[in-house]
Parts: structure tokens; sequence; C-alpha cells
């Protein structure tokens, strides 16, 4: 049979599935054979197909929308179905063919069914190196694939071996504190320190504990040590702190504790709540600063609020 070729057809790729069902008839050794194709051109119109053979005149032509074809056949015999495709109906493609399996008689009536898939394409002379070419590179891509989930599975398994990085610091500083919303109480200096320290993750948040100590003196300190007033501030806060890119974020609650000493000595009990953000300028150092809120409950005059601003150096532990 003299080939026809069609000008615009370059590369026509398909893949055709042999599913090859086994039944037990009337004739142990008659089954029906199943060839599924599909194509990967949609300028395809149509195709046509021949069972052993490719006689000119033994060709079935179909539209693109046949896509499989089923004939009772003799199972214990090879057969091979030749197929082609063509954009017009005039022109086709060189043949693909693919052969069926051969089931002997006595695994006829038994053989479950079963699927054998391989990979056909039609190709002219002209794109036999294109071919060659796009197959390597499928090659590839799969490869890649195959090691994306290695990679990723291994870059896990790392990440629970290193454990979770607790974040520590040690924080050395100084503030202001003043009675709210009392104006006329004491203005007080004073110097801090902190402990931070964080246990474990929970989404994109830090859990963990934060510890100050803090002393704050009114001004007469200077001018008149009798007349002094000094608040001794002890608390311990629990913290979330979440990190944006050199920064971490945090706001802690906690009970607290303050001594007061000098002419009007006297304890009190409360709750803290700070909110702060630290700067980490290096891996060691940071800066940071703080807001507290300051309310006692428990006090033998009255209740009181006092708030304070502290400023601090941070360093990593």
């Amino acid at each position: 049979m003299g080939e026809m070729r069609h000008p615009a057809i370059k590369r026509i790729a398909a893949v055709l599935f042999i599913i090859l069902f086994s039944l037990s008839t009337a004739v142990a050794r008659e089954g029906i054979v199943t060839w599924m194709w599909f194509e990967n051109d949609p300028m395809v119109g149509y195709y046509r197909y021949q069972v052993d053979g490719e006689d000119e005149n033994g060709w079935t032509v179909v539209d693109w929308s046949v896509t499989e074809v089923a004939i009772e056949l003799d199972v214990s015999v090879v057969h091979t179905l030749y197929l082609q495709q063509s954009y017009d109906g005039i022109a086709w493609s060189p043949s693909s063919f693919t052969e069926s399996e051969v089931y002997p008689e006595e695994e006829v009536q038994t053989q479950e069914p079963e699927e054998t898939y391989e990979t056909l394409e039609f190709l002219t002379d002209e794109s036999g190196q294109e071919a060659q070419e796009s197959k390597a590179e499928s090659t590839a891509e799969a490869e890649a694939v195959a090691e994306a989930p290695e990679q990723e599975a291994q870059e896990a398994a790392e990440q629970q071996d290193s454990g979770y990085k607790a974040l520590s610091q040690l924080d050395l500083g100084f503030g202001y504190m003043d009675y709210l919303p009392d104006p006329a109480g004491p203005k007080t200096l004073g110097i801090s320190a902190g402990y931070t320290r964080t246990f474990v993750k929970y989404g994109v948040f830090d859990l963990g504990a934060k510890a100050n100590v803090s002393l704050y003196a009114t001004r007469e300190l200077v001018s008149d040590v009798k007349q002094t007033q000094m608040y001794l501030q002890l608390n311990v806060l629990g913290l979330v702190s979440a990190a944006v890119e050199k920064c971490d974020i945090h706001l802690a609650f906690g009970p607290e504790l303050c001594f007061v000493l000098g002419r009007d000595g006297h304890k009190m009990a409360g709750i803290a709540a700070e909110i702060g953000v630290r700067y980490h300028s290096t891996e060691k150092l940071a800066f940071g600063a703080v807001l507290s809120d300051h309310a006692y409950l428990i006090r033998p005059r009255s209740r009181c609020n006092m708030m304070d601003v502290r400023l601090y150096v941070s360093l990593a532990l």
C-alpha cells in the first residue's frame, strides 16, 4: 500500500491501551479482545483500524469520537491490531500496531481480566529525532518527580532530628513607671531584668514563659533618701510569641507580687500583662521594648494600677 503523506502532519502521538478480557464461552478458546486508545492531537478527525493485516480494502474507518474496538477472536493465538489516524480522512499516518496476549485453552476458563499497556507513537520520518528527544525529556522529568518526594521526606526527617529550636533570651534594661489613673501618684525610674524561654511551637506561634524582676525608685532617692519609696516587682508570665523576619513579638500574662519599700512599706499582689517586641540585630544580640500593665488587687488600703515602659538589651543564651 502506498503511503499518503499529509504536509501538515509532523508529529501525531497516541497511547494505545490493550485490555484483554478472557471469557468462558461455549468454545473455550474464544474470547473478546478489546483495544482502547486516545490521541494527543485535537486536530485528528478520523481513525482506521485493521486486525492481522494492512490490506487496502480491509480498513474500518471511524471518526475521532471512537476510541475502542472489541472483537471476538481465538485467544490461543496472537492477533495484531493496526491503527492509523488522519486529519482529513484522506492522508493517513503510518500504522501503529500492537499484539494481543496468548491464553491457552485451559487458562481461558479461569483467567481473570488482565490489562496490559503499551505506548505507541504515530510518526513521520522527519520527526523521529524529535520523538527521541521528547522521550529523553519525559524520562528526565519523571526522574525529577520521583526524586522530589524523596527530597521532601529527607528534609522532614532532618527537621525532626534537629528538634525544636527554643528561644532563650536574657533581657537587661531600664524603665519608667507611673500610677494610673492617679496623676498625683509617684513617678519612678528603675532597672529591670527578664528571662524568656519558649518550649513548643503551635502553628506560627511559640509558647513559653517569661520571668521579670524590676526595681523602681521615686525621685527622692537623690534628694532625700528617707522620703524615697522603692517598688520591687516579681512576676512569672505565660508567653505567646511570633517571629516576623528579624523580630519576635510577644504577649504575656500572669501573676505578680510587688513589695513597696520605704516610708510606707507594704505588699501587693495582682496580675501583670505586657506586650513587647525584640529586634535581633545578630544571632546573639537583640534590642527590645515592653509596655506593661500592673493591676494590684490585694493591697491593705485600696486597689491600684501602674503602667511602665522598659527598654532593654537582650542576649541569646
